[in-house]
């Protein structure tokens, strides 16, 4: 009978997983229980995580791309982040999900997403296909592709800012930035932003990109450690 209770529980809470995923979370629901143990949450799909993960290397590489290319984008986003006390910035204070385009940050984000996602033709409302995201280096591909051709820009938006509510964190910028050397200025000294992005907050990292001025990049190597970069570091969480 207990068994049987705990069956329909599992139904009811799991209703969209397959019937062998359903009887084997509910064995181990039941070994759990006679053992005296605690039962282990039910765990998010593979395809989910692979999802968040493609989301958060195109974002990193967006970001990273209109740091790099757009001086307009960089004197904007200089100033929020130069004061020294300031370690990270939600990206809803950077961008607008309810006024597209609304600061010159923005506008140079959206070019580069038009770039290398599929997009909405403003003269006709149909969708255009992305033109140069066979260019984009490192190759997207590590990470499924470019998002989702039903993925537009604004829809984007609500994904990162208002689903997700991510933000940057800058473990380092105060060595490459500050009153007096401002964004254009360090690139032109260093010539490359590092771009991480990691979900389960965890000390080294495999998930990122070396983006450089000359429109060259590279995946992370694997372990890095933060505290050994070179180069300015942002992190996206």
């Amino acid at each position: 009978m207990k068994f049987l209770k705990l069956f329909c529980l599992v139904l009811m809470l799991c209703v969209s997983c397959s019937e062998s995923e359903t009887i084997d979370t509910i064995e181990k629901m039941e070994r759990g229980r006679r053992g005296g143990g605690t039962i282990d949450p039910i765990e998010i799909s593979d395809d989910a995580v692979d999802e968040k993960n493609k989301l958060m290397y195109m974002t990193s590489f967006l970001i990273g791309k209109t740091l790099i290319e757009n001086e307009n984008a960089r004197d904007y986003f200089y100033e929020l982040i130069k004061d020294s006390r300031l370690t990270s910035i939600n990206l809803i204070d950077i961008m607008d999900s309810n006024v597209v385009d609304s600061n010159p940050f923005e506008v140079a984000f959206h070019e580069q997403f038009n770039a290398y996602n599929w997009h909405l033709n403003p003269m006709s409302g149909g969708p255009n296909p992305p033109v140069e995201s066979s260019t984009a280096e490192p190759d997207p591909s590590k990470w499924g592709g470019i998002l989702d051709a039903q993925m537009y820009y604004h829809q984007y938006l609500i994904e990162i800012i208002e689903l997700n509510k991510w933000e940057l964190n800058f473990p380092n910028k105060n060595i490459y930035i500050d009153n007096i050397q401002n964004l254009s200025d360090y690139l032109i000294a260093n010539e490359k932003l590092i771009c991480l992005w990691n979900m389960y907050n965890t000390g080294l990292y495999t998930d990122g990109l070396i983006l450089n001025t000359n429109g060259r990049g590279s995946y992370l190597p694997p372990n890095f450690n933060v505290s050994t970069a070179s180069s300015l570091v942002m992190i996206l969480k």
